[in-house]
């Protein structure tokens, strides 16, 4: 039996140096024996033994992988982290904007000073007045609405708000746009002549405490109530007395503006003027001759480095006008209109003199200096007219130079004196009026970018209204000073801008001119007829 074991052991090539390349641990371990015959138990017990230490190797190996996790589990755990920092970090962002825009939407959202019976009522106003009403088949119930809007008046003066307060007048002004919406014109007109009388009592006599600053704020509303209750009384041909009525409250409320622009600005041009002087001036009592300065150049229009009008942000004196300026140039216009209605053109050429000026002191929009000054054309060819018919008349009636009204004579009644003072006025009107519209023409070729600026981003559309209205200015002027081939051309040429910019009122005059024209050429072609059949 020994020698079988002992030839199997020589097959496999039994090497003993292969166990010196055996680990430590292993050679420790593991008891090698040599085989023989009265040993072959111990071979059972030797790989006993060596199972067992496999398996306690193996025991090292899972305890050590346990104790370090691979590379791929430890970034998976990172990964996590950072999300869940992100999520943290997003989070509290989005809170901090989210209490930052509610904290900001409270203080923007408008509040109110009314009194709790006040406001309550006002609220139920307001719901009444709205767009989707489901109570009044979708549309606003402006009647429930007025009705709870007088309410509303009636416990302000229970609580004893005061009447001069943006806030109790702002109730009013709401009733008075109900009573618009109700068609009910006449109470809505009471209303805002009411605040007027109310504003220009405490202007004027200190009736209610304001402070000095708050001044030019009460003018502009002082000013949109006059203007509002003009909308309601002139739209129609009123009565005598009631125009006259008009008129009078109009330059009352205009006289408090001046004397509060007098009193910010040095620089102002009335600025020593007495009260009764300024009253003079107002109503035109000063006669002489055209006293027209251009205001179209580049002094007084701002243009920007590509040639575009602009604001002079730098206007010295525009602080005095803040915030009244709108109201009171489009209140002075409204007198000029009211004085060119009736017929008294010499106050309506006098006082667009003076607005013009005050235009360029305030900073007006250039635009609106342009139109200003092409209607200034206008007024002054009026007058021009009203001088040649006076002539005119003078020459037909000499007898009547008693009772012509002659505010361009001084003492002098005389027959000759009075003509040559009414040809001399009509010729300076007459030239007046073209030094108005060539200004305003050749400004703009000058500067060609002018004449489409009020087609770009919707601006304004008065520069290219001045444009066209002068062009159309000039062409009536030489028509009637009977140079046709020069007012055919600016006809036409009006005419057509006036398509183009939908000036639809001057197209239609710009129509009538050029039918007048062709009836002139055409009487004087078959006059030249006639007098080549004579000959």
């Amino acid at each position: 039996m020994f020698n079988k074991v002992l030839l199997r052991s020589s097959k496999l090539n039994y090497n003993p140096s292969i166990f010196q390349k055996i680990s430590a641990v292993q050679r420790n371990v593991i008891n090698i024996t040599p085989l023989t015959n009265n040993n072959n138990n111990n071979i059972n017990i030797n790989n006993q033994v060596f199972r067992n230490t496999q398996l306690s190797t193996k025991r090292t190996l899972v305890s050590k992988s346990l104790s370090q996790p691979p590379k791929d589990a430890m970034t998976t755990a990172r990964e996590i982290a950072a999300k869940k920092n992100k999520k943290i970090v997003f989070l509290r962002t989005a809170f901090f904007i989210t209490a930052g825009l509610i904290g900001l939407l409270y203080w923007a959202w408008p509040k109110h000073n009314f009194p709790y019976p006040v406001a309550k009522f006002l609220r139920k106003g307001l719901w009444e007045e709205r767009d989707d009403n489901r109570d009044n088949n979708g549309m606003p119930n402006y009647q429930a609405a007025l009705k709870y809007y007088l309410l509303a008046l009636d416990k302000a003066d229970e609580v004893g708000m005061s009447k001069i307060s943006d806030d109790y007048t702002g109730i009013e002004l709401k009733v008075a746009e109900m009573y618009e919406k109700l068609n009910m014109v006449d109470n809505a007109s009471r209303i805002y002549l009411e605040l007027s009388y109310r504003y220009y009592d405490c202007l004027r006599n200190g009736t209610y405490d304001i402070d000095e600053m708050e001044k030019p704020h009460y003018i502009q509303k002082d000013l949109r109530c006059v203007i509002k209750w003009l909308q309601f009384n002139m739209s129609s041909q009123p009565h005598p007395e009631v125009f006259q009525f008009a008129k009078g409250l109009l330059l009352s409320h205009l006289l408090l503006a001046e004397e509060e622009l007098m009193a910010k600005s040095p620089e102002f041009p009335l600025n020593n003027l007495t009260k009764d002087d300024l009253q003079k001036q107002i109503e035109h009592k000063y006669s002489g001759t055209i006293n027209f300065e251009n205001m179209i150049n580049e002094d007084n229009i701002f243009l920007d480095t590509d040639g575009y009008i602009a604001l002079d942000l730098e206007q010295k004196s525009s602080y005095a006008w803040f915030p009244f300026k709108d109201e009171f140039f489009t209140a002075r216009d409204l007198y000029s209109a009211m004085c060119l209605s009736t017929k008294d053109i010499a106050s309506a050429v006098n006082y667009k003199l003076t607005t013009l000026k005050w235009m360029v002191l305030a900073g007006m929009a250039p635009g609106q200096i342009m139109l200003s000054q092409a209607n200034l054309g206008s007024l002054l060819y009026l007058r021009g007219e009203e001088f040649e018919g006076k002539l005119n008349y003078l020459q037909k009636h000499p007898e009547s130079l008693n009772s012509t009204n002659t505010e361009v004579v001084a003492d002098d009644l005389n027959l000759t004196t009075t003509m040559r003072l009414y040809n001399k006025s009509k010729d300076e009107c007459y030239k007046a009026a073209i030094e108005c519209y060539e200004a305003i023409i050749k400004f703009t070729r000058n500067h060609s970018k002018l004449r489409f600026e009020s087609n770009i981003n919707g601006l304004n559309p008065s520069v290219s209204q001045a444009i066209v209205l002068s062009t159309y200015g000039l062409g009536v002027v030489n028509l009637h000073l009977d140079h046709l081939p020069q007012a055919e051309k600016l006809l036409n040429d009006s005419l057509s801008m006036s398509k183009q910019i939908g000036f639809a009122e001057l197209t239609t005059e710009a129509e009538n001119e050029l039918k007048k024209l062709q009836a002139i050429k055409a009487e004087k072609k078959q006059l030249e007829s006639k007098q080549k059949m004579d000959q």
